[in-house]
């Protein structure tokens, strides 16, 4: 899995992509028509432990499973798209098998 990969996936799934595509993605639901993103939106990174998503509301979660990385993003995207949710919830936790890690603990890239 790439970055461009998941930003393609992300893109046909009719979601948005930014981000240097070297550290981390920033996908989010909606675009404004003056520019700038709204909606739901969270981090996605592949550091040296594999992939990890993380929430505005500082909670980290690896991802256990990296092909299914960009499944996981769209599944987010699609559930929550109004409003930028603090947390990952239970469902997409169980679903994709996420654990969450201290924040501090993410592994540098």
């Amino acid at each position: 899995m790439t970055y461009q990969l998941l930003a393609k996936a992300v893109s046909e799934a009719g979601f948005f992509t930014r981000g240097d595509f070297e550290s981390k993605v920033i996908c989010a639901s909606k675009i404004r028509p003056e520019g700038g993103y709204t909606g739901n939106s969270f981090w996605i990174a592949q550091r040296a432990g594999g992939w990890f998503l993380g929430t505005w509301g500082v909670h980290v979660y690896r991802v256990p499973k990296s092909e299914r990385v960009p499944e996981l993003c769209v599944a987010w995207l699609r559930r929550h798209p109004d409003g930028t949710a603090a947390d990952v919830d239970s469902y997409i936790r169980d679903e994709f098998d996420l654990i969450e890690i201290d924040p501090d603990d993410l592994p540098s890239a």
